[in-house]
């Protein structure tokens, strides 16, 4: 069997790499990659974790930890009067931070990454 390879950053061209021992091992980026769940899966109502990726002066960008990248957001002005929401406006998370939020509503957006996911905040009771 013939495999072409890169040697460009110990890298291969199939997403393999050459262990310590000489062993073909996956990258890391990839392995991650294959371990997140697809977008398919994502269900208003469900919780989620996400790690806080931005402060906008209407609320927060956010990454979905466990699935495959997806733009995500939470407007706090919009959702204002929801109780986890008010909750989560009075002390906004660092940047960087995981915490717990909810899935709002999944639509399709006019460009990449062409789905948005609009989150809200766990009321009491959730989480």
């Amino acid at each position: 069997m013939n495999h072409a390879r890169s040697t460009l950053c110990g890298s291969t061209a199939d997403g393999m790499g050459a262990g310590l021992s000489g062993e073909l091992r996956r990258d890391d980026a990839a392995m991650a990659d294959e371990s997140r769940r697809p977008l398919s899966e994502l269900r208003q109502g469900e919780v989620v974790q996400a790690t806080i990726t931005g402060h906008e002066p209407w609320g927060l960008m956010a990454q979905l930890d466990d699935y495959e990248p997806v733009g995500a957001s939470l407007d706090l002005i919009r959702r204002k009067s929801e109780p986890g929401v008010k909750r989560l406006a009075q002390e906004l998370p660092p940047l960087g931070m995981a915490i717990d939020l909810v899935i709002g509503q999944v639509r399709t957006w006019h460009h990449e990454p062409w789905i948005w996911v609009d989150l809200t905040a766990p009321g009491h009771g959730e989480s």
